[in-house]
């Protein structure tokens, strides 16, 4: 029933936490006054067993007892005695002089603790008798609150936890997909070491008529089965752009276990600086006005079509990390219909996923044909840039701070509107997803590519509510990051 000690006067005990979390409605259809009587007997219960185990000289278990009893009536005088609880003003503090009992009596000491145990199974049948069939008047929420409300009175309930997403670990309880995730993490950075290990090599290409008529003098062309890559940067250059982009698209079958070959015809164009990049888009034939403009503006984009990318970034590995991202991007599109206007899907997973690849962050995105760091970066894009930066942890910062939006708000942004906290808290959201729920992930991404409501999909594919899988998604980032479960994570796979 979970540890009794407590921190001195400095505890404050939360009032009423068990009490009918219900509406005025709900009371109406009797949960309230049933909840109310489930709560007085096991209060009666308990109160016996705590006296007979003060008389058994089982003063541990006589003071766990006492903790549920204040649980359930904050005001109990005789269980506030026992544990040495002082009034001041409209708070009880416990005295920093008060110590837990011992048992000094184990002869009798298992009869007691199943006799407590039989209690409490009664107690929790009722209750989840009674949640059950005022499912519909509760609401999700309600449903939550109520189990939450079960889980604190008893910690220790390994089927209330279970029903909860929670699994012990070691001495603790941790949610079911940290623990997934603690597996999963590896396994994700090997199959992307492998994907780009078993990239076949690309063959020798040529420019086509219409490549030539652009006017670009180009100096390699490579391909595989599934992609081209023509360009004016050195012939290594193309080769290792092709095998990346060719590795997407296995690692993005594997890991969604999905069968989308990459579109046909799919061409990347490598510029050596936006000098060469400005001239690709003005030669470009069937470009609008403001798809150049747009171009222009970006460090590379779609030429007017899905199946002709431009790189033309001066950096070379921003250059592979545009193309590893718009590669995924068709994938992402194809499969799913996730694009630019369901924001946190195009961007976390883009970022995660070409991370857990190539080791890199560099590219995201407007709508329109380009892409490249927007209006709003500012110091914390560049700390996000910053070598050595740990973005999950940056995530914990910002949630424990509240810098991040709601959650409910970051689903209903497209790529136009998000922010450099919200890039952040997309990958957060993205790391979760592919790492903790692998199984409901791919539903909720057809789903809302379909174009459905994404706090609805995320509540009904989930099964909590969007509030809680905020709380939860926090409660995930300080699970992962404390340094004493020894996760022992995998690195993400090194460049090929």
């Amino acid at each position: 029933m979970g540890n009794v000690t407590r921190i001195g006067s400095m505890l404050v005990l939360c009032m009423g936490l068990v009490a009918p979390l219900v509406s005025s409605q709900e009371s109406k259809d009797g949960f309230g006054e049933q909840h109310s009587q489930l709560n007085a007997g096991l209060l009666q219960e308990l109160e016996s067993l705590a006296h007979e185990c003060q008389q058994a000289r089982l003063y541990l278990e006589r003071d766990r007892l006492h903790w549920m009893i204040l649980e359930l009536d904050p005001e109990h005088r005789v269980a506030r005695r026992a544990l040495r609880f002082l009034r001041r003003g409209d708070e009880w503090r416990q005295s920093p002089t008060y110590k837990a009992g011992k048992n000094r009596n184990p002869a009798q000491l298992e009869d007691y603790r199943a006799r407590i145990e039989r209690a409490w199974v009664r107690y929790r049948a009722g209750m989840f008798t009674l949640i059950e069939s005022h499912r519909s008047v509760l609401g999700l929420e309600g449903v939550e609150q109520n189990l939450e409300a079960l889980r604190a009175l008893y910690p220790e309930d390994a089927t209330l936890r279970g029903l909860l997403g929670e699994v012990r670990l070691g001495d603790r309880w941790v949610l079911r997909e940290t623990l997934l995730a603690r597996e999963r993490r590896a396994a994700i950075a090997s199959i992307a070491q492998s994907s780009l290990n078993e990239a076949p090599a690309p063959e020798e290409s040529a420019a086509t008529a219409a490549e030539l008529e652009l006017r670009i003098r180009w100096n390699a062309a490579e391909q595989t089965p599934e992609v081209r890559v023509l360009g004016t940067v050195p012939k290594s250059e193309t080769i290792k752009t092709a095998r990346v982009s060719h590795a997407v698209g296995d690692f993005f079958r594997v890991l969604f276990r999905e069968h989308q070959q990459q579109c046909e015809d799919f061409t990347i164009y490598l510029l050596n600086g936006p000098a060469e990049g400005l001239q690709l888009t003005r030669n470009w034939p069937g470009l609008t006005q403001k798809m150049r403009a747009d171009l222009e503006r970006a460090q590379g984009g779609w030429l007017g079509e899905k199946r002709r990318l431009g790189e033309w970034s001066a950096n070379p590995m921003r250059r592979l990390d545009g193309a590893a991202r718009q590669s995924l991007g068709l994938f992402l599109l194809d499969v799913y219909g996730i694009n630019g206007r369901q924001g946190w899907a195009w961007e976390g997973l883009g970022l995660y996923l070409v991370h857990q690849l190539l080791g890199t962050r560099m590219t995201w995105f407007f709508e329109g044909e380009g892409y490249g760091k927007g209006a709003t970066s500012g110091g914390l894009w560049s700390s996000m840039q910053a070598p050595k930066s740990d973005w999950l942890e940056m995530g914990e910062e910002f949630m424990a701070e509240g810098q991040f939006s709601r959650l409910k708000y970051l689903l209903g942004r497209n790529v136009n509107s998000m922010t450099d906290s919200d890039l952040l808290h997309s990958y957060v959201l993205a790391a979760y997803l592919v790492e903790g729920r692998p199984n409901q992930l791919p539903a909720i991404l057809t789903r809302i590519g379909s174009g459905e409501h994404p706090v609805r999909v995320f509540e009904t594919e989930l099964g909590i509510s969007i509030d809680r899988l905020e709380a939860r998604l926090q409660r995930w980032l300080i699970e992962m990051n404390q340094e004493e479960l020894a996760f022992n994570l995998a690195a993400p796979a090194k460049q090929r």
